[in-house]
């Protein structure tokens, strides 16, 4: 317990006495033999941290070569003798002009840029200093994020260091948003703070807060434990609060030239009795030969208040008045009375205190800040052979601040956006662009221009170069987020292959210079979503997936598409973008279709938009899709498609694109699936009837994100609820309405190139540069006189497969002779392409079309009758819209050597083809190749030694042994071949060959005929190998 009878008792012997204790704290190294010898040698250490201090608001000199670098008017003596027995950097800086962002940094040694955390933590949206600060102008800065109290911290990386250390935080903590994040939450052992009593008794509660300050420090004494403490004031930040008698003192003072605010002189004196009053405490318990002080400011102070001349700028500026602070370090080792000008900041705090607390690791993950005690215990210069401090992402030891907010917003006047790096002499000021203007660049020389008058950048274009480069790949290795123009389109990708390097985040692949707009946040313990290997036919879709059981989410900043009021707020802000457009997309898998469940949603009640699944007709299960865009002003938008009818989304991944164009003129939602228009509804036109849907509620991904489920509300149906249960490979999200192009080039991406598994085209075979969103009959994108011919997916077929017509070797259909049925056993793996002639318009005679195509793997068969293609577009096909069943179908036409026919090649590798469409007809049919599956390197359809010999051959020199897809054959597309090693059949051997049956008189085929048991069979079997695709998902975690 403290050994003071009362707080009144330590008011009366410190604050009561005026300032002349100065012999005492001059003499801070020495201490009592008798108390010093009790104590532990792990030292003590004090950081205490002003709040709204300039450079200039002591009585002590910061810079020797600068005068006026003190005040000409204010007292600071406890402060005075503190520098006098310690050190004095010249060049101190604080990481940005705000004071939550500055306390985070000082903690974690971990820049506000990199905590995401530039503003005040109270600047959220929808709050009045977002309102003020964050809309209604030409650049939307990032929101703060919270702190983490998790992470790694000065009190946490003592106790790993010397698990005797105590911690303590006496005053501001100023990080409380939420609740939970509590200075215990940090790693701090002990925490208190004081109200605002009268300023006629104690302005600020300085005297109380020394007395809690002494209480901890005696504490830790009397236990024989080293403490860390953190002093922290909320002096000199307005409000003024001074006691009378003090404010009289000064206002019968002559007043400076720089300074002369009577009641400001007397808070700062306050603010120093309140110093000196810890100061002597740590002499009167004797420990000041084995304690640490280090002294600074979160910031400058405002210039209403205080000026910081000779600095430019003051509080919420990061010219120099607003970040350069007094930094005086005292303490063993140290020499007194010196002054180092080499440039040091708030995060050097973290490195140089685990220092003394013993800590000799690596420097941690992502702390920024330099070990000081080089230059500390040197006279304040580098070791020879040093020529800077060793910063993490500094590639010289630079001093760098980012501060991407708007301040200081008024009508006519704003503190744009900014970040400066400081090299040597050389600061290089780089204001952000507004209204589409380019960046601004300012170069001043400190050493000769400390209030940065003139801009030398025009005369030093190397440096300038230099410096650019470095600040511009520091803010990329810190993942800096920045103010942004939200009429700039934007275009968000999350591929559940590559979700990023934090395992808490699913990141998108596109960097837009805002980690919070380009992360999901998958939502802690029981409700994570779990990524798994997902099985899939399409070629460039994620290998990856989140598997969601129902309970599982994501969850994400608010979608932001346009400007939620008019830009009003300050002198050129730009054109309002009052356009609500946007667009959503994700590539899912449901478990099954009984239930209904959330795919994304952003918004609540009031307004907002979601895309759900549910049933929304009572026919088929929850198999339709649901898009609701809800308005401010209480209008909606509804609409319903179905999303099996070409496709199964039970066995397949498949695509969902949601559009909701805001054109005042041309207002509508659009659904798509698989690249292909399903559904549209229009809405009312004209400025009164744009949507304003996007909100400040968090999105959600799979689940809810935020306090209500976005668009549910207003009149109307409304969205589907509950988790979705299924897995997502990828997302998408833009600020603007996608075309039907966009959808469908999209779409097209995930998908092996059209002509995948073809070796060449011939006469009236021909193909297109992608796959079409439609292929239905009378369809502007295939329409031709020649057949189009597109390959649809490379699988491993679920279920037996029935073909229409098996194609063995020579094989040739003609009218009335289709060929005999075969059957594909479950497991094999195939190829199928579409081929389409459909004649333009309504011909008014038969148009013919002859060609040829060449394969790479074998042709085991087609697919020609109208119910059969229908049958199978779920299981072979991937075009989004495929038509009437009853248009489709082959009919070979005409008879003899002039009619009709299909013709396969002795090697089982050419397909010939004459087909004619009469009239309006539409002539289609299906080609079911082989495909080459794992460790096939030779494509013969087994994997056996031959693939070997070609792996052998291939190693380290080229792809033809690659079976993972990463480009190179080595040693892991060995581990594929030996799990498959033995497994398919051989596609050309006589096996196969030998089970083809002629079922038509006029089939011409050089095949043997088999015996009638085996009739209408052809058993083609692949033997699933133990890393073989399974069409549902693996319970097996990546990543």
């Amino acid at each position: 317990m403290t050994n003071f009878s009362s707080a009144v008792r330590f008011a009366a012997t410190k604050f009561a006495r005026p300032a002349i204790a100065l012999a005492t704290l001059g003499a801070f190294a020495l201490v009592s033999v008798e108390t010093a010898s009790a104590q532990p040698a792990a030292p003590n250490i004090i950081v205490m941290i002003m709040d709204d201090l300039s450079w200039n608001g002591l009585s002590v000199l910061m810079d020797p070569n600068v005068p006026n670098s003190k005040s000409d008017f204010y007292q600071t003596p406890h402060i005075g003798a503190l520098a006098q027995s310690g050190m004095r950097f010249s060049n101190g800086y604080a990481p940005t002009s705000m004071c939550s962002p500055t306390r985070a940094a000082l903690l974690t040694g971990k820049s506000p840029g990199q905590l995401q955390s530039t503003e005040l933590k109270d600047a959220q949206p929808g709050t009045d200093r977002y309102m003020g600060s964050f809309t209604g102008l030409p650049l939307t800065p990032p929101t703060p994020e919270f702190f983490d109290p998790t992470q790694l911290t000065i009190p946490r990386i003592l106790k790993q260091s010397n698990p005797n250390y105590t911690s303590g935080l006496i005053g501001k903590w100023h990080l409380d948003i939420p609740t939970t994040v509590t200075p215990a939450s940090a790693g701090f052992d002990y925490y208190r703070d004081v109200g605002v009593p009268s300023q006629n008794v104690d302005p600020w509660g300085l005297e109380a807060l020394a007395h809690e300050a002494d209480t901890f420090m005696t504490q830790s004494v009397n236990s024989n434990t080293p403490f860390f403490m953190q002093y922290a004031p909320k002096a000199p930040h307005p409000p003024i609060y001074a006691k009378p008698e003090t404010r009289a003192k000064y206002e019968a003072l002559p007043k400076g030239a720089v300074h002369k605010d009577p009641g400001y002189a007397a808070m700062i004196e306050h603010m120093d009795d309140s110093v000196g009053a810890v100061l002597d405490r740590v002499q009167e318990l004797g420990i000041a030969d084995n304690t640490y002080i280090l002294f600074t400011s979160d910031h400058g102070a405002a210039l209403n208040l205080s000026s910081g001349y000779p600095l430019r700028g003051g509080k919420s500026s990061i010219l120099e008045g607003g970040v350069r602070v007094p930094y005086i370090v005292a303490g063993p080792g140290i020499a007194a009375n010196t002054f180092s000008d080499l440039p040091v900041t708030t995060m050097d705090i973290f490195s140089t205190v685990a220092s003394w607390g013993g800590y000799t690791g690596p420097v941690p993950q992502g702390v920024e800040g330099a070990d000081l005690n080089v230059v500390l215990k040197n006279g304040g210069v580098l070791p020879a052979g040093v020529d800077h401090l060793e910063r993490q992402y500094s590639e010289g030891g630079e001093i760098y601040v980012h501060q991407p907010q708007y301040m200081a917003v008024g009508p006519s006047t704003r503190l744009i956006p900014a970040s400066f790096v400081r090299e040597g002499d050389y600061k290089l000021y780089r204001q952000y662009g507004e209204n589409g203007a380019a960046d601004k660049y300012f170069l001043y020389n400190l050493k000769t221009d400390i209030g940065e008058a003139v801009n030398v950048a025009n005369q030093n274009p190397t440096i300038v170069a230099d410096l650019k480069a470095k600040l511009n790949n520091y803010l990329a290795k810190i993942d800096a987020s920045f103010a942004y123009d939200v009429r700039t389109n934007i275009n968000l990708t999350w591929n559940a292959e590559t979700p990023g390097v934090d395992t808490t985040l699913w990141r998108s692949l596109e960097n837009v210079d805002y980690k919070a707009r380009e992360s999901w946040t998958i939502n802690a313990g029981g409700e994570a979503p779990t990524r798994l290997a997902a099985e899939r036919y399409q070629a460039n879709l994620s290998k990856a997936a989140f598997n969601f059981d129902g309970g599982d989410g994501m969850n994400t900043r608010f979608f932001h598409v346009s400007d939620p009021t008019a830009r009003t707020t300050t002198l050129n802000p730009g054109t309002n973008d009052f356009d609500r457009s946007m667009s959503a997309q994700v590539w899912f898998r449901a478990d099954d279709l009984q239930g209904s469940g959330i795919l994304m949603e952003s918004g609540d009640g009031t307004k907002g938009m979601s895309l759900t699944l549910g049933n929304a007709d009572g026919v088929g299960g929850s198999n339709d899709l649901r898009f609701r865009v809800l308005g401010a002003n209480g209008e909606a938008l509804t609409l319903d498609v179905p999303i099996d009818r070409f496709a199964d989304p039970t066995k397949d991944f498949i695509q969902a694109t949601a559009v909701f164009n805001d054109s005042n003129t041309d207002r509508y939602l659009q659904l798509y699936v698989n690249g292909a228009l399903v559904g549209q509804i229009n809405g009312q036109l004209g400025d009164a009837h744009s949507l304003q849907w996007d909100g400040y509620d968090r999105a959600g991904l799979g689940n809810v994100g935020g306090d209500g489920l976005g668009a549910a509300g207003g009149s109307g149906v409304q969205p589907f609820t509950g988790g979705f249960r299924g897995e997502m490979a990828s997302a998408k999200f833009n600020n603007y309405a996608l075309t039907p192009a966009n959808v469908l080039a999209s779409y097209n991406s995930a998908l092996a190139p059209v002509t995948f598994g073809v070796k060449s085209f011939g006469g009236g075979a021909t193909s297109l540069a992608s796959r079409p969103s439609s292929v239905a009959k009378n369809s502007a994108a295939v329409e031709s006189a020649a057949v189009r011919i597109f390959h649809e997916r490379s699988d491993r077929l679920d279920q037996s497969l029935t073909l229409d017509a098996a194609l063995p070797a020579n094989v040739i259909l003609r009218p009335g002779a289709m060929g005999s049925t075969a059957q594909l056993a479950a497991g094999t793996l195939v190829s199928s392409y579409l081929f389409d002639l459909d004649p333009v318009g309504s011909a008014g005679s038969a148009v013919t079309s002859s060609g040829v195509i060449t394969f790479n793997q074998i042709i085991l068969g087609i697919m020609f009758d109208d119910a059969s293609l229908a049958a199978t577009d779920k299981i072979l096909g991937s075009i989004g819209d495929y038509g009437v069943t009853s248009d489709r179908g082959l009919t070979l036409m005409g008879s003899g050597s002039t009619g009709d026919f299909i013709k396969i090649s002795a090697d089982r590798l050419t397909l010939s083809f004459r087909l004619t469409a009469a009239g309006d007809q539409m002539q289609q049919f299906r080609v079911v190749t082989g495909f080459m599956g794992p460790g096939d390197f030779n494509g013969d359809g087994i994997v056996n030694s031959a693939d070997l010999t070609v792996w052998k051959t291939a190693f380290g020199t080229s792809a033809a042994g690659d079976a993972n897809g990463d480009g190179i054959t080595d040693g892991a597309d060995f581990m594929i071949w030996q799990q498959n090693n033995g497994t398919g059949v051989a596609y050309g051997s006589s096996a196969v060959a030998s089970n083809v049956t002629n079922v038509a008189a006029n089939t011409t085929s050089v095949a043997a005929v088999p015996e009638p048991s085996a009739a209408a069979m052809l058993l083609i079997g692949m033997a699933a190998s133990a890393a073989g695709i399974q069409r549902r998902k693996k319970a097996v975690r990546i990543g």
